[in-house]
């Protein structure tokens, strides 16, 4: 069975692009998403778009450091995935969206999409890309704490 993985780009300009990539194994694994989302450090949050139309729910792959890198390019329909219009917090460069499975084990797997599956998601790109065009991104700030030795080490303890 051929399996598609979802990938959405942001270009220079503010336009989300999307690729699709047949792949011959369902599941992903972290190479992979290293490799698409072009960085060292991903992260995978559940798509917080309630959505009508859809009968499973989605994983969202993405650079966790993007707001460290040069000149961040937003990507404006994974943002809306990933909640924007409730946060305000946009995701950058290269997501990868996937179908959220549960496996036996009760472990959650991000896989790749069945033919019906992705034609179900570009629907629904369709549209996100209609309401990108009314909405304003704004690209939040990054926001980290540091913590010295021993503050680290008290807050480790008071757990």
């Amino acid at each position: 069975m051929e399996y598609y993985i979802l990938v959405l780009k942001a270009d220079r300009r503010g336009n989300t692009l999307f690729e699709i990539i047949s792949s011959d194994k369902k599941k992903l694994d972290v190479d992979l998403m290293h490799e698409i989302c072009e960085c060292r450090c991903i992260d995978i949050s559940p798509m917080r778009l309630g959505v009508g139309g859809l009968d499973f729910k989605c994983d969202l792959i993405y650079d966790d450091e993007f707001l460290l890198n040069d000149n961040p390019s937003i990507n404006k329909v994974a943002s809306l995935m990933f909640g924007y219009l409730a946060h305000f917090e946009c995701l950058c460069g290269n997501v990868i969206v996937a179908k959220s499975e549960i496996d036996d084990s009760g472990e959650r797997n991000s896989v790749a999409f069945t033919e019906e599956e992705i034609m179900k998601m570009l629907r629904l790109i369709g549209k996100l890309t209609f309401i990108c065009q009314d909405t304003y991104f704004e690209l939040q700030e990054p926001a980290f704490e540091l913590y010295t030795k021993w503050q680290f080490l008290s807050i480790w303890l008071d757990k």
